[in-house]
């Protein structure tokens, strides 16, 4: 396995969707993801853990990450 497929499945992991994913399902379990981490809406979630999701959400949503 090399650092893309690796940091790809990581990616992936970190919104709890599979590889082939769409577009439409990587966006909603960001929001729900969102929801549950964003600081604003929970004062106790780490702000770490949102910008992780925040991350990971940006790079595949990204369509001309290939």
């Amino acid at each position: 396995m090399d650092i893309k497929e690796h940091l790809d499945k990581n990616l992936y992991g970190i919104l709890g969707v599979t590889r082939d994913a769409t577009p439409k399902e990587i966006k909603k379990a960001y929001y729900a993801l969102s929801k549950v981490y964003h600081p604003d809406a929970n004062k106790e979630a780490d702000p770490l853990i949102f910008n992780e999701i925040t991350i990971a959400y940006d790079i595949l949503s990204n369509e001309d990450r290939e």
